[in-house]
């Protein structure tokens, strides 16, 4: 039987706060189609570096949500006002001047071509807003206005975590001088994390809105921010969170039988098919995506472990084994059963002769060229392990 939540929560316990800009806004309608189901105006509250103009909020049933410009409010609040001719500043600037005048695509070419400039300083003022405008949620979510969470599998991780504890949670990446939640697969605040860093240290988040006028990543912002406030991020959750497509999520050992909770990176079209997909799931673990997605049973693979024209690896990255001067299909295969322990899937491209073996499987596109495969023991013995894929899931241990 599924273990019962220490600490149940509805969705209206959870205060989403979205990180949008002007040159993205066709993101945030996406998102704002997917949000209207089981959220309401008084959930959400959408940051960015321009306001919405009546009548020209995303709706969510019918409720009009505002983009509220941060920048602006920092500017206003004298938060930035000993660097208000920062660079990053100028950007700005320039881009409310432009849409000021009425020159939309001035300003979505702005937008676009500074867009990790401007969205830097929305990080630590957008968790501020939203705290302020949502002071009694349990938990806060911070989200890109491209990435996209599955609610029930959020609710069965959040149900098991005490939100009165400083719990900072996400998809680890960094060096051991600064583990940082990574902002596309969602940054998770609870309660006391939000009033230990906004109440108890205001000095902190002082210093935190200059810095964002320098700083190289928003998110690792939010992360040094929290380490002077006495909260770490906890790594014992990592595994839910992900910062792909559905099709181009990592599906790691550790992570098969787990509740898998954001996804990032679709196209609008991608993001059409996940709407239609998701739109009444209950809690999805990783490995459901496969079953979910169409790709063949893990058995076909036993009998035929070539699939053509196909790539299961994607992305390849440190992690990933890749070698040259493999001459066939069969011995790119050989390559990964000789190193099963590393080897989820494999992917042999046809002209290059290029082999990569790598520690995860995903569900994958069609690649031209290509031949590509699962370890499929392994990836038997580790599904099996997993329940079917039908209701409500425990937390996996």
């Amino acid at each position: 039987m599924p273990k019962s939540p220490s600490f149940p929560i509805e969705i209206d316990d959870v205060g989403i706060i979205i990180k949008t800009g002007f040159s993205t806004r066709e993101y945030l309608l996406a998102q704002s189609d997917i949000l209207r189901i089981g959220h309401s105006r008084g959930n959400i509250v959408i940051v960015g570096d321009y306001s919405s103009v009546p009548g020209g909020h995303p709706s969510y049933d019918n409720l009009q949500a505002p983009v509220y410009d941060v920048l602006a409010i920092m500017i206003g609040d004298g938060s930035l006002s000993s660097r208000l001719d920062a660079a990053r500043l100028q950007h700005y600037y320039n881009l409310t001047a432009v849409l000021s005048g009425g020159n939309l695509r001035l300003g979505r070419e702005i937008g676009k071509n500074h867009r990790l400039q401007l969205d830097i300083m929305k990080h630590i003022s957008g968790l501020e807003l939203g705290y302020t405008l949502m002071p009694t949620k349990k938990w806060y979510i911070m989200l890109e206005d491209d990435t996209y969470i599955l609610d029930a599998s959020l609710k069965v991780i959040l149900g098991h975590l005490d939100p009165s504890l400083p719990y900072y949670l996400g998809n680890a990446v960094g060096d051991v001088e600064a583990r940082f939640a990574h902002g596309d697969s969602a940054v998770v605040l609870s309660t006391a994390a939000m009033h230990h860093i906004f109440i108890y240290n205001p000095e902190v988040v002082a210093k935190a809105h200059l810095e964002s006028l320098d700083a190289r990543w928003g998110d690792k912002l939010i992360a040094t921010t929290a380490m002077e406030s006495g909260i770490y991020l906890d790594e014992k959750y990592n595994r839910h969170f992900n910062g792909d497509a559905p099709r181009a999520t990592r599906i790691q050992e550790d992570r098969f039988c787990v509740p898998i909770v954001s996804f990032h990176e679709m196209t609008l079209s991608q993001i059409s098919d996940f709407k239609r997909i998701f739109k009444n799931a209950k809690t999805v673990l990783w490995m459901d995506l496969w079953k979910i997605y169409s790709a063949p049973s893990l058995d076909t693979f036993l009998a035929d472990p070539f699939r053509s024209d196909w790539d299961h690896v994607g992305r390849p990255d440190e992690a990933t084994m890749t070698v040259k001067s493999i001459r066939t299909k069969e011995d790119c295969l050989r390559l990964c059963r000789a190193h099963s322990s590393a080897c989820l899937a494999w992917t042999w491209e046809v002209e290059s002769f290029v082999c990569h073996i790598a520690p995860w499987m995903t569900v994958g596109y069609a690649e031209k060229g290509r031949f590509s495969g699962v370890n499929a023991p392994r990836a038997i013995s580790l599904s099996s392990r997993c329940p079917a894929f039908d209701g409500e899931r425990n937390l996996a241990g």
